[in-house]
């Protein structure tokens, strides 16, 4: 049984009718609520599929290209007496090595856990500590040629050649191309360069085009398989909160609005839309996101409201034309907004990298390379920075909060934990780990949060400390890209 989504749901709430309750021994069980006949749950979003076929195969051992050297009750039992017995299946170093799962951090190995993959790459490759701790092609931001390297069994920084990464590797003018910026990765990870590249000109280029005030959003979204509204389909996408932050020509920086739904079964998106058009309507300034998370979501509601019977529709449709532009399924931009958002994380690709950065672009590991590099960024946050004597305005951080606090080490902590985790049991990171970057990553835990809110009984509490985790977090995913821009500004002014 699978969610079908061509199947649109007839009724409200119908969300609402399944809740998760967690009981006292810890398990988690679903409370129905109201109605649950096939009546009272109105059109079928469910549909079944005949695995039969795929069965059959798997049991001839025919569903792979490397078919199974036994029958498959036989293989089953195989599987089964190896784990019995804690007698480990030696698999070969493969090309899918890369993605290996099983691997454990720093902080889980000092908590007792263990890695699969040291444990495997140790036995075959006779690895030492010393070896897992090298710079390795696992780090290479984007590197698509990382499963022909593992065939060659070359692994290492100090084994790759240009022509490893490709032909345009050597090419590390700016502004970076993917080929270059790895191989600018590479260099100067290898020759312990604490430098970042700062392409200046690049920067000054990009922000010639700039319309102040700078508007930076950020989305939350949700894409359960239960409909939250009629007319809804599974795993449509319900955009519950932003947060948008300004920057003045003067400097000003302004915590300028939020958006949050935390009503029960109440479909936001329209709502949503209505606020930001009203926010980023009172001026011409350039508006900023960070990756293609926005513009997706979007184009998305706008779908939404073009089926949809609101009053205001073509004024909300007008609007997120204006803001996004669209492709089609070659790729080719058929639409562009006059206002078509810039999108910093393109910014950062093609004229920024940290060594911190390794091969991450993701907001959360920029950040902290900034305030790590920049004695700009330290001095300018290193004291309470909100307050009617400052020229920056919060919703949700009190007048005393200090962003820049330094570890043991005298490094600057990253801001994101200095927040207490959106809940009790489960940190921000664990969260964050189940999703990818550049699609939703950063909104894991937001996603999962919203899902409790909707879903799970707790009490007022409970439910009011999430929300506020939730407001926290977002207001900080805007305020960590006025960070970038402040620090880009000081870098061209200075230089």
């Amino acid at each position: 049984m699978l969610a079908d989504k061509n199947a649109t749901a007839n009724i409200d709430g119908l969300n609402q009718k399944f809740l998760f309750r967690e009981n006292h021994d810890g398990r988690t069980s679903i409370e129905y609520v109201g109605d649950v006949s096939l009546e009272g749950l109105g059109n079928r979003i469910l549909t079944d599929i005949n695995v039969d076929g795929l069965c059959e195969r798997i049991y001839q051992g025919t569903d792979s290209t490397d078919p199974l050297p036994m029958p498959f009750g036989d293989y089953c039992s195989y599987l089964a007496d190896h784990y019995w017995d804690d007698d480990k299946i030696v698999m070969p170093i493969h090309k899918d090595c890369g993605n290996c799962e099983y691997r454990a951090t720093q902080e889980d190995e000092q908590a007792g856990r263990t890695s699969g993959f040291k444990e495997c790459w140790s036995s075959q490759l006779d690895w030492t500590d010393q070896d897992f701790e090298k710079p390795s092609i696992f780090d290479i931001w984007d590197f698509r040629r990382k499963p022909n390297m593992i065939e060659q069994g070359i692994f290492h920084y100090n084994e790759l050649k240009p022509f490893h990464i490709g032909p345009d590797a050597e090419d590390i003018s700016p502004p970076l191309i993917r080929q270059g910026r790895q191989w600018l990765q590479v260099t100067r990870t290898r020759d312990n360069d604490p430098l970042p590249f700062v392409d200046i000109d690049g920067l000054k280029e990009e922000m010639s085009h700039w319309v102040f005030p700078l508007h930076m959003i950020d989305f939350e979204t949700s894409t359960l398989a239960i409909p939250f509204y009629k007319g809804m389909k599974p795993y449509e996408t319900v955009a519950f909160q932003f947060s948008h932050h300004t920057i003045q020509e003067d400097g000003t920086i302004t915590h300028f609005g939020e958006f949050i739904n935390v009503e029960r079964g109440f479909f936001p998106n329209f709502e949503f839309v209505r606020k930001l058009r009203n926010e980023l309507t009172q001026d011409h300034g350039s508006v900023f996101r960070y990756a293609s998370h926005e513009n997706t979501v979007l184009n998305h509601i706008l779908a939404q409201l073009q089926d949809s019977e609101e009053r205001d529709k073509q004024e909300l449709i007008d609007f997120i034309k204006i803001i996004t532009h669209l492709k089609d399924d070659k790729g080719k931009i058929v639409r562009k907004g006059e206002r078509d958002m810039i999108d910093l994380l393109d910014v950062v690709k093609k004229h920024y990298w940290h060594p911190s950065m390794g091969g991450s672009n993701s907001l959360k590991v920029v950040l902290p390379a900034i305030l790590n590099s920049s004695t700009h960024i330290q001095k300018k946050y290193s004291k309470p920075i909100y307050g009617m004597n400052s020229n920056i305005r919060s919703h949700n951080y009190n007048d005393g909060w200090i962003w820049i606090q330094r570890d043991d080490n005298g490094e600057v902590t990253n801001p994101y934990k200095l927040l207490p985790p959106i809940f009790d049991d489960l940190d921000q990171e664990t969260v964050e780990e189940f999703h990818t970057e550049d699609q939703i990553a950063d909104g894991g835990a937001a996603m999962t949060a919203y899902g409790m809110i909707q879903f799970a009984e707790m009490s007022k509490g409970e439910r009011d400390s999430i929300i506020k985790g939730l407001l926290n977090y977002c207001e900080l995913d805007t305020l960590a890209m006025v960070l970038f821009i402040d620090y880009i500004s000081h870098e061209i002014k200075t230089t």
